[in-house]
């Protein structure tokens, strides 16, 4: 064998001996205790909860969106806060994954809901303010109408008058 070779060959075990070695040694690192398996049962049970939230959801957006009738958009809210405070009750531990995914979802959804309070405000200001200006319009057309007349007053006045 030349030296080339030799220089190959002794590399080559030296990287599988340390390869070998950090795995061994890593092995107890590698380990997850905080991982804990979750029934199938529950896991479809949380999912059928956050199906049910999403429509509620829904719901209370399209009631909100189109309804002008504010028993139904109360209905609404209360069936989807009644959702919100039941999620949050069933899950309310705090170390589980299903307790960290559900406050999660519940904390989502109560954004929504808070934005979707203050696009209703918003609208609700703007709604104000076209119906401010609406009446200040059909005034300042009902003034306007009234100076047209009597513009057509003077006209007919200095027509009368003798040259």
């Amino acid at each position: 064998m030349n030296k080339s070779q030799w220089f190959i060959s002794i590399t080559s075990v030296l990287l599988v001996g340390s390869g070998m070695l950090f795995y061994f040694l890593s092995k107890p690192l590698r380990r997850d205790e905080g991982v804990k398996a979750i029934s199938m049962e529950k896991e479809n049970e949380f999912r059928a909860e956050a199906g049910v939230l999403d429509s509620l959801y829904l719901e209370y957006v399209a009631a909100i969106t189109t309804a002008d009738n504010q028993s139904a958009i109360a209905q609404a809210s209360a069936r989807l806060d009644k959702q919100l405070s039941g999620i949050r009750s069933r899950y309310a531990g705090t170390g589980s994954p299903p307790a960290v995914l559900a406050a999660k979802l519940v904390r989502n959804y109560e954004f929504r809901l808070l934005l979707h309070q203050k696009l209703l405000g918003h609208r609700n200001l703007q709604a104000d303010e076209v119906n401010r200006l609406s009446g200040r319009i059909k005034e300042l057309e009902a003034h306007n109408a009234d100076l047209k007349t009597q513009n057509q007053m003077v006209e007919q006045a200095l027509l009368n008058l003798p040259n």
